[in-house]
C-alpha cells in the first residue's frame, strides 16, 4: 500500500490467483482513491492481468471506457444495427465503419 503525505492511501496492489480446473490465472487488483470535485472520495479498485501497466494509465484507460460506452449508446439510439446487409466479414466491416462515420459527421455543428 502507497500512502501520500498525510497518512491516507493512494493505491494499493493485491496479487491474486484464479484456480479452476488446474488452470492457474495470475491477476492483479489495483485499487486507488478517486477524488473528483464536489465529490466524496471512493475506492475503485480494477482487475487486470497487465502486469507491465502503470496505474495511471490502467485509470485512464477505465475513465475512457464511459466514453466508449457513451457512443455505443448513442450509435444503437440513432442507427439502428439489427441486422447486417451482408454477411462477409468485410461487409458488417463497411457497414460499421459507414455508421461511425455518420453518426461523426451529425455531431459537428
Amino acid at each position: 500500500m502507497h500512502q501520500n503525505p498525510q497518512g491516507f492511501m493512494e493505491y494499493r496492489e493485491q496479487v491474486v490467483v484464479f484456480r479452476k480446473e488446474g488452470i492457474n490465472h495470475i491477476a492483479r487488483i489495483k485499487t486507488y482513491v478517486d477524488l473528483k470535485k464536489n465529490k466524496k472520495p471512493k475506492l475503485v479498485s480494477l482487475l487486470t492481468n497487465d502486469f507491465d501497466m502503470p496505474l495511471e494509465t490502467i485509470v485512464a484507460i477505465y475513465r475512457r471506457r464511459w466514453q466508449i460506452k457513451s457512443l455505443f449508446k448513442q450509435i444503437k439510439q440513432n442507427f439502428h444495427l439489427r441486422y447486417f446487409y451482408g454477411e462477409s466479414a468485410n461487409a458488417i466491416k463497411i457497414q460499421i465503419w459507414v455508421t461511425l462515420i455518420a453518426n461523426l459527421l451529425l455531431s459537428v455543428p
